[in-house]
């Protein structure tokens, strides 16, 4: 049975605590929520980035909901199915800028041979997750560009353009037995947030004092946000016997963007779903 250590930072006094998972299932909940929801805000800050870097990906995709939804009500998750470029939006956002560019590193089990290279039983390995998603070979020439349509085939329809993912498309949720257990609650919620903002806003670059439209830096990045440290324990007992890891979701350099509403309709529709 296994033990995470947890130390949040940021606080004027930190705390440190064991946590048994048998025994504190709410607590475990608590890091999973606080967890899910830093790794969202961060896609949906590089998602904000691509949508005024790429306005015709923007564009594209508010053309599919006026075709699906229309300007009479919100989205809902029963459109789903019939909004395959949102769907392809949300692999690619997640592909594009994952927030964890090297993953959660794995220990290996056993010794292993991997290339002509022995990976002693015990080796931490860290897989390069930002070059994997990015691979030309995989997802083309244009793989550093923000394209959502490479995850459409010739009918329109959502595929994986690396199978060796399953259905995902990406490396960002990790590998095999240790893959995100949130993956699913992730996938659906980044879609209906892409959805709804989408159908209601235009987003565009800001401007400053001047009225010029402000620069932006599309490949800085920065570490912020929550920061957990976990010990690995080989047991229920205290003591630590592994290693520290601090995790933290990576996010673009701050940028400006104007946010209007595309239809006058579109904040009475929002104020009347809101009151439900």
């Amino acid at each position: 049975m296994g033990c995470l250590r947890v130390r949040t930072l940021g606080l004027r006094r930190p705390c440190s605590t064991y946590m048994n998972l048998s025994q504190t299932p709410h607590r475990v909940l608590t890091i999973s929520s606080a967890a899910g929801a830093e790794t969202t805000s961060a896609v949906m800050a590089w998602w904000m980035l691509a949508m005024v870097t790429y306005p015709d990906v923007q564009k594209r995709a508010q053309d599919e909901l006026d075709s699906v939804v229309g300007r009479t009500r919100v989205p809902n998750f029963a459109d789903l199915p019939h909004l395959p470029y949102i769907r392809a939006m949300v692999k690619e956002a997640l592909r594009w800028r994952p927030v964890d560019p090297l993953g959660l590193p794995h220990l290996s089990t056993k010794d292993d041979w991997y290339n002509g290279m022995f990976i002693p039983k015990g080796s931490m390995m860290i897989a390069n997750v930002w070059n994997l998603n990015r691979d030309p070979e995989i997802y083309g020439p244009d793989a550093a560009h923000f394209n959502p349509a490479r995850f459409l085939d010739a009918n329109g329809e959502v595929t994986s353009c690396a199978p060796e993912t399953r259905e995902e498309g990406h490396v960002t949720y990790g590998f095999g037995r240790r893959v995100c257990v949130g993956k699913h609650v992730a996938n659906n919620s980044l879609f209906i947030d892409f959805a709804m903002m989408l159908w209601a806003c235009r987003i565009e670059l800001g401007k400053d004092e001047s009225g010029t439209v402000t620069q932006i830096d599309v490949d800085g990045c920065m570490e912020d946000g929550l920061v957990v440290w976990v010990f690995f324990l080989r047991s229920s007992v205290v003591e630590p016997s592994g290693l520290i890891l601090p995790l933290t979701a990576s996010r673009p350099v701050p940028f400006k963007v104007d946010v209007t509403p595309r239809f006058p309709e579109a904040v009475a529709l929002l104020a009347a779903e809101n009151e439900f």
